[in-house]
């Protein structure tokens, strides 16, 4: 519903093009009856499209600034500033007096651009768990920007030509991590990163102003800790309710811990009436309303339920394309979707969201490596060794022994890399899946590298740390956050994580990890530490997810099968996929039952009308 676009030091080459930030605002998708202010330097140009409870705008005749979003100041002054004028004056004023160093007293949800043309520089950044987004594009020294790749590929002369990494990166992950763009002369910022364009820096970079510091204070016990979370846990949802209209509320609540746990401390905050949205499906194994309806009987939340259909995938599919500026073949976007829409049609203008407590609390499956994986990381040298011999002897067409070599090149690896040996099945052994031409313009290891970095980035020598740590980026920021965001966004109401708090998130870190996975249970402090909160089936109800039955219903429901087989049909004209890769995804929707296709089956439907619906070529 909000964002901003523009350019840094490049007028010039904008010529008599009075219109270009007029197409880069179209860029942005915002309704047409928000509020749209527009600034013109001599060599910058910025714009901000939304209403003023999530934007913000100042500017002067050599100057100007804008958030979209939720920030909140550290320093007082500035505090005093954003609450006597606007977010957007206390960030000039920060700017001027710091330069990009004033993003340490940010924090929030944002995405920001300031420029200074006093001193020919300016500032695009982003908030430190990745909640907001910046697209940007380099050209002669300086930068077109905006919130939507949409609105970047607007600017002159920056094109729509997609980038066969890009188009690599989604099949691996299903979505592109930061900081590519599947636009080949775009890239996106990173969680907690900012980039400075000025007349010093002819090729800016993006750099991290603020990395999470885990610092375990071992000698503070798990009762002290405990009640610390409680603390902070209130005072996040506090911040996060301030200055909202409280009957016009409501919570995500899909019956797992987070959204039971914001459910329950919204409903503590905010007393009587709040309502509490639950999407679920008639497919066994991925309902969980029943979990949703404990814990809202437990708060004595008004409970509504939407039941998603298969037909209700194949309507949003369309919609599912105008509303993600990059291909997202997330599939429980669905569900959020159709969960924001309940939502909005109950009169509820903003949803709070329980995304990020896995990624804080150590919730993840992988934070707790398999005990066989264990024992051959401390087994001896000729151990190991033994293994790989037996490995390699064993008949290739024996079970056991593929079991045991698939074992074997895992372990190998060390973390991350062995999180992602044999990614999507058999899928990505790239030599038997993709087109020659195709793999000559990508290199097979980048999405692995994007991974590492952001593992390698870590100060903690712990592995749990490090694995949280790529999570924030990889798992929360370019994938949870944009799939709820967006969805909201199309559904027509506001969202807020208080789960992904500045301070909250900073007391995560202070947590051994000893105590956050105690005795090896996920969320093992978390749950502890909420047992007289929660209700008991909540906290030991296993973990599931908000996932799509999508493997049974590309299989049952006729229509959306065959929706899906003209795609991957068509996709398979594209010259990306070797022909019998082709013909092994169309068989796993009619025939041969292949669950790490079906997968793959979807991402690429998605891809394909993603690709339709803007007229795109590869």
């Amino acid at each position: 519903m909000s964002g901003l676009c523009g350019w840094l030091r490049l007028a010039e080459r904008l010529g008599e093009d009075a219109s270009a930030l007029d197409r880069m605002a179209a860029g942005l998708r915002s309704p047409g009856d928000v509020p749209i202010r527009r600034w013109h330097g001599q060599r910058s140009a910025l714009c901000v499209a939304g209403p003023d409870s999530e934007t913000s705008f100042h500017g002067e005749p050599q100057a100007a600034a804008a958030l979209v979003g939720y920030p909140a100041w550290r320093d007082s002054e500035l505090a005093r500033i954003a609450a006597d004028q606007t977010h957007a004056a206390a960030l000039f004023t920060a700017y001027r007096r710091d330069g990009s160093d004033c993003l340490r007293h940010l924090g929030g949800a944002f995405s920001l651009a300031v420029i200074d043309e006093t001193s020919d520089k300016g500032t695009l950044a982003i908030d430190r768990m990745g909640i907001g987004r910046c697209c940007h594009a380099a050209i002669d020294g300086g930068v077109a920007f905006g919130t939507t790749a949409d609105s970047v590929r607007a600017f002159p002369g920056i094109g729509d030509a997609i980038a066969p990494q890009g188009i690599f990166n989604y099949l691996f992950f299903y979505m592109i991590p930061a900081p590519g763009t599947v636009f080949a002369a775009q890239d996106k910022l990173m969680a907690a990163q900012f980039l400075e364009v000025a007349a010093d820096r002819p090729d800016p970079r993006p750099r991290h102003y603020w990395r999470l510091s885990y610092a375990p204070d071992r000698g503070a016990s798990p009762r002290d800790l405990a009640a610390a979370l409680r603390d902070h846990l209130r005072a996040a949802h506090a911040r996060a309710l301030e200055g909202e209209d409280r009957a016009r509320l409501g919570t995500f609540l899909s019956g797992g811990l987070d959204s039971s746990t914001v459910t329950g401390l919204v409903r503590e905050a905010v007393g009587d009436g709040l309502r509490a949205f639950t999407i679920g499906f008639d497919v066994e194994g991925y309902d969980e309303t029943a979990y949703a309806a404990i814990a809202a009987r437990h708060f004595d939340a008004r409970h509504i339920v939407y039941k998603v259909t298969p037909q209700d995938v194949l309507d949003l599919i369309p919609k599912l394309n105008a509303a993600y500026d990059e291909p997202f073949g997330n599939a429980s976007a669905v569900p959020s979707y159709y969960c924001a829409r309940l939502a909005r049609d109950n009169g509820i203008d903003v949803l709070y969201a329980g995304d990020g407590g896995d990624e804080i609390f150590a919730g993840n499956e992988r934070y707790i490596q398999p005990r066989s994986l264990v024992a051959y990381d401390k087994a001896p040298g000729a151990v190991q060794w033994a293994a790989r011999a037996a490995a390699f002897c064993l008949p290739p067409g024996l079970a056991f022994g593929n079991r045991v070599r698939r074992f074997v090149g895992r372990a190998r690896k060390p973390l991350p890399d062995r999180l992602f040996h044999d990614y999507g099945g058999n899928a990505w052994k790239s030599e038997a899946v993709f087109d020659p031409a195709f793999l000559a313009h990508v290199d097979t290891d980048l999405p692995i590298r994007v991974a590492r970095q952001s593992f390698d980035r870590t100060a903690s020598v712990s592995d749990v740390h490090r694995l949280m740590h790529m999570d924030h980026q990889i798992t929360l920021a370019d994938n949870d956050l944009p799939k709820v965001n967006r969805m909201c966004e199309l559904a027509g109401v506001r969202v807020r994580y208080p789960m992904l708090d500045d301070d909250l998130v900073a007391f995560s870190g202070t947590v051994p990890e000893d105590i956050l996975l105690r005795d090896g249970w996920l969320r093992g402090f978390f749950k502890d530490s909420l047992r007289d909160f929660l209700p008991e089936q909540v906290i030991t109800k296993k973990k599931q997810g908000f996932g799509l039955p999508t493997p049974h219903w590309l299989r049952a429901h006729g229509p959306l099968r065959d929706y899906c087989l003209q795609c991957v049909d068509a996709f398979g004209r594209r010259g990306v996929f070797r022909d019998r890769f082709v013909d092994a995804l169309k068989s796993s929707l009619t025939g041969d039952p292949a669950p790490d296709l079906i997968g793959t089956c979807w991402d690429v439907m998605i891809l394909e009308q993603w690709l339709q619906s803007r007229n795109l070529n590869l």
